[in-house]
Order: C-alpha cells, then sequence, then structure tokens
C-alpha cells in the first residue's frame, strides 16, 4: 500500500476515466502544498512530469495553481535521414530524450536494415537488427512514433547497387542505380520483401515509402519503356505518372494487409492528371512546393491527410498537424 502523499511531494496520478477531457497526451498540473500531475494515460504522466522538472529547474519552487495542458497538435515530430550513414544508439537516445523533453512524439527515420531476406544488400552503412530493437525500446521508453522508411522507387541505390537486374535502364540501356524499373512485376515483389522484414524489427504501426524525386535530373522520356508498360495496364490514355502511383498504391495495399498505415512525400504527385487516383487512405508529408506541386489545401481539398513537413534550409525539425478530434 502507497503512503499518503507529504507536503513537497511530486504526485504521478493516472486516471483513465479522464481520457474524454485530456485524451491520449494531456495533463493536468495542480501546485500547492504538493505538486500533483494526473492524466488518463501514461504518456501524459511522462509529458506532465517534463513541464514539473522544467517549471523546477530555476530555483527548485513552482507557483501555485492549477493548469491543463492538452496538445492542439497529435503530430510533432522530427526527422533524420541517416540514408547512408550508422548513427549511433547514443545519439539516438539523446535525439529522443530532448524530444521527450519539448513532448515531441514522431521521429521519422530512413535507416537501411541490415537484410537477411537480400544479403546482397548489406553494403553501405546499415543498421543490425540488434541496434534497431534497442531503438524501437528507446522509443517506447520516451513515448515516441517511429516512422522507419525506405525510400522507393527512387534513391534506392543503397538497395539495388548488387541489382542490376532491377535498375532502371534509359533509352541507351544505361542503368540508374537509385531507380526501381516499376516496369517489371518482380520490382514489387522486391520492394515488399524488404519492408515485410523490416516492420517485422521495427515493430510499427506507420510505414513511409518516400516515393520522392524519382525523376530528378531526368524525366520519364528517357525511359520508354514506363510508357509502354502504362500503356498495357491501363490503357492509351495512361502515362508513366500513373505507372508510378499505381506502385504507390500496391505498396499500400500491401502494408495495410499488415495492418499498417502508408506515408509518402509530395513533390512526386506534381502536375498530376492521370487516370490512376492516389489511393486515399495515404497520408501525404507536404515537404517541397512551387512550381506544378499542390498546395496543401489542395490536396486537404482532395479529402487527404496532409503533414505539414514544409522544408526549411535553416531547421530539420517537422511541422506540426493539427489534430481532428
Amino acid at each position: 500500500m502507497l503512503a499518503a502523499a507529504r507536503t513537497g511531494d511530486i504526485v504521478l496520478r493516472q486516471d483513465p476515466s479522464l481520457r474524454g477531457s485530456l485524451g491520449a497526451e494531456g495533463y493536468r498540473l495542480d501546485v500547492g502544498d504538493r505538486v500533483t500531475v494526473t492524466a488518463a494515460t501514461s504518456t501524459g504522466v511522462s509529458y506532465g512530469s517534463r513541464t514539473v522538472l522544467q517549471l523546477l529547474n530555476d530555483d527548485g519552487r513552482a507557483a501555485r495553481g492549477s493548469a491543463t495542458d492538452v496538445p492542439a497538435y497529435c503530430e510533432r515530430g522530427v526527422g533524420v535521414c541517416a540514408c547512408y550513414i550508422n548513427v549511433s544508439s547514443p545519439w539516438f537516445e539523446r535525439l529522443m530524450k530532448d524530444m521527450a523533453s519539448q513532448k515531441l512524439n514522431q521521429l521519422w527515420i530512413e535507416a537501411k536494415v541490415r537484410s537477411d531476406t537480400d544479403p546482397a544488400s548489406a553494403f553501405w552503412r546499415y543498421y543490425p537488427k540488434p541496434q534497431v530493437r534497442t531503438l524501437v525500446a528507446l522509443a517506447k521508453k520516451y513515448h515516441i512514433e517511429l516512422v522507419p522508411e525506405i525510400n522507393s522507387p527512387g534513391h534506392m541505390d543503397t538497395y539495388l547497387e548488387n541489382h542490376p537486374e532491377l535498375q532502371l535502364k534509359d533509352r541507351n540501356g544505361i542503368a540508374s542505380p537509385p531507380r526501381l524499373d516499376i516496369s517489371r512485376p518482380e520490382a514489387l515483389t522486391y520492394y515488399t520483401s524488404m519492408v515485410d522484414e523490416a516492420l517485422k524489427v521495427w515493430d510499427t504501426r506507420t510505414w513511409h515509402m518516400g516515393a520522392d524525386e524519382y525523376m530528378i535530373g531526368s524525366s520519364y522520356p528517357d525511359y520508354p519503356q514506363l510508357q509502354t508498360a502504362a500503356t498495357a495496364k491501363f490503357g492509351a490514355s495512361a502515362t508513366p505518372d500513373d505507372l508510378f502511383v499505381d506502385f504507390i498504391n500496391q505498396v499500400d495495399e500491401h502494408v495495410k494487409t499488415k495492418g499498417r498505415s502508408l506515408r509518402i512525400w509530395n513533390d512526386g504527385l506534381a502536375g498530376r492528371n492521370g487516370v490512376v487516383p492516389l489511393n486515399r487512405d495515404i497520408t501525404v508529408e507536404h515537404w517541397l512546393g512551387g512550381g506544378a506541386i499542390q498546395k496543401p489545401s489542395a490536396l486537404l481539398a482532395e479529402g487527404r491527410q496532409v503533414m505539414n513537413s514544409a522544408y526549411a534550409r535553416r531547421c530539420s525539425s517537422r511541422r506540426p498537424v493539427r489534430c481532428r478530434r
């Protein structure tokens, strides 16, 4: 049996009945003869304890009173592209600890897991599976949701270097190692096998497939096989962009069978006027604007979930999205 709280104590209380008013992350703070944090969940209690530490940081005292803190934004995140390097677990723990102190709850991370399914992809600075499990445990400790990514069908050189048969080749037969040849059925099989293996170790509810910059520095006409495949699958009015969106939709359908949801970056949707619509349940992370790229308001008008990850040269942290309650 717990002893009664004394004057000067810090009391942490979890009351599930308050879920309706405080949600999953909110808390109530009462400062009198003792400091009491009350929340509906352990996450809310944790956030409240961070606030108490910040209040006491200067002189060890907190002003009397009460406050209720419920987040206006349900996603508050940071992104780390460890695409070609291995960032140490201690570094990630420092990051997550800092995130928790600021009540940030989501970490997008592009990091290559060493594959047993495809040992030929074990080059560059990959992450051994025990290290990934360590990151997953740290995220749970700090109440952070991980959103892992294997970018596709572009930026895949970290996987395709030893798979020339899957690399997209231009009209002159010159291969592009970063580009997966989505005109080939085995391209989807290969990518989803990597996803399945990664999901088992990441153990997250969300998967990010990137889908950005597939044609960066080039253009679809340089790869006529994409137009041929699009026409064969969707008819004479189809374009290679339809093949690209169909690839995304197929990945979406695949991860849904695993109980996950899918996210992509927005720039691959620039200037779309095709016959294949992007699945509505895919969350679009809007990181790049300008030109023919759809504004977030246009994506929202289509009924899509949009995460504001606006690109900024001076800040790499992700922008929040307002909660829909």
